[in-house]
């Protein structure tokens, strides 16, 4: 049994940004988190990093391979039925959708293309995020710039592996086996690593 944090508005936000804080976290997205953040997402993932013979290995840390991973469940959980129920569905697309903006937004702000300002207008027209939740991811990508990109771009690596795994004949499981068991290296080391580089 887990459990989940969801930090609270602040006692001082007036009653509007008070429940737009609140919209943010909605029920149908429990099951999408716990897949995400618990099993088979980072907690599988980081566990079996940890558990690596190698010491550079449980070393290595990639944002790509360990945030790609944690979406790459969501939807694999997805298509196996797990988060099958409509609402929680149709939040797992918005969530996908807010991962794709992270990219447009960490680039436009690390390249100065995008003000503050102008990726909080666009969290909130494009993904829809709530404005004080937007307000607070974009303040985020300020201060980790590339990681928000990590998980819509390592997600494409993963699925892009997970191709070339079938086209070798290869089964989810071993598949899966083999990239959890690289630990958490770049997916370009990663698919030498695990002979699916060409």
């Amino acid at each position: 049994m887990g459990r989940f944090w969801v930090t609270l508005p602040l006692s001082d936000d007036d009653d509007r940004t008070k429940r737009e804080r609140l919209e943010g976290h909605p029920r149908a997205g429990i099951a999408v988190i716990a897949c995400h953040e618990g099993y088979p997402g980072h907690h599988l993932q980081l566990t079996v990093a940890a558990d690596n013979s190698s010491l550079a290995r449980r070393a290595v840390r990639s944002n790509l391979m360990v945030e790609g991973w944690g979406l790459y469940v969501e939807e694999l959980m997805t298509d196996v039925g797990y988060l099958d129920q409509p609402d929680t569905r149709l939040l797992r697309l918005k969530d996908l959708l807010w991962r794709a903006a992270r990219c447009v937004v960490d680039v436009g702000l690390s390249t100065g293309e995008m003000t503050f300002d102008e990726a909080v207008t666009y969290m909130v027209e494009r993904p829809k995020l709530e404005p004080p939740n937007a307000i607070a991811e974009v303040r985020r990508y300020t201060l980790t710039p590339m990681q928000p990109s990590s998980y819509a771009l390592g997600r494409q690596a993963i699925l892009d592996l997970r191709d070339r795994a079938r086209a070798k004949g290869w089964g989810m499981r071993l598949f899966h086996d083999r990239i959890l068991g690289a630990g958490s290296l770049p997916p370009k080391l990663l698919a030498r690593d695990v002979g699916l580089d060409g």
